[in-house]
């Protein structure tokens, strides 16, 4: 997409972030496809990280919120069969959700509390529909999810805890984008 982070990386070195994508391929994931096995990546943005998935695992369901990163990663993914996409956010209920879409940074873009945060265009705030992982996946499909990949910009906290069950089922390997000022968040309650 022109002018967006992602897509100039991807551009410049054929992969966005790809000291972490070799790093899983090399240390996390085996060689071959994980017979019976899905991946989920939550923030799946264009595509980048899916399509390495997809030639891990057995089963990749993606999940991106934003209409224009959708498309392309509808796009970036056609032709591949055990990838399927979800045009939602994931949190910690099913309801809909204000999102904010950054213009200058579509990875940024992100789920917001209130139209009263400051953003730079409110007409660039929409709504999105929002699933939890918990109900959304079937249930006996729990036992066979072996990695988690979450980016959702600042709503981590709540992917994790509408997989709650999901996560005590399988105990899958997570992987969670963590900014440094989120370390200093009380998130002790994740319990309740």
């Amino acid at each position: 997409m022109h002018g967006d982070l992602i897509s100039i990386d991807i551009i410049l070195n054929g992969l966005y972030e790809k000291h972490i994508i070799y790093f899983l391929k090399e240390q996390v994931f085996n060689k071959k496809i994980i017979s019976n096995e899905i991946c989920i990546d939550v923030g799946a943005n264009i595509g980048n990280h899916t399509y390495i998935f997809s030639k891990f695992f057995d089963k990749v369901l993606s999940f991106e919120p934003n209409n224009n990163l959708f498309k392309l990663l509808n796009f970036n993914t056609e032709s591949l069969s055990n990838v399927t996409t979800f045009n939602l956010a994931v949190s910690n209920n099913n309801q809909n959700k204000l999102f904010f879409e950054n213009q200058r940074n579509l990875g940024a873009s992100k789920i917001i509390e209130n139209k009263s945060e400051k953003y730079d265009n409110e007409k660039n705030i929409k709504n999105v529909k929002s699933v939890y992982l918990d109900h959304f996946i079937d249930p006996s499909d729990y036992n066979k999810i072996r990695y988690i990949k979450i980016d959702a910009e600042d709503h981590d906290f709540y992917v994790l805890k509408g997989a709650q069950n999901i996560i005590t089922s399988s105990k899958p390997i997570i992987s969670i984008e963590l900014k440094s000022y989120l370390y200093k968040r009380d998130l002790n309650n994740f319990e309740s």
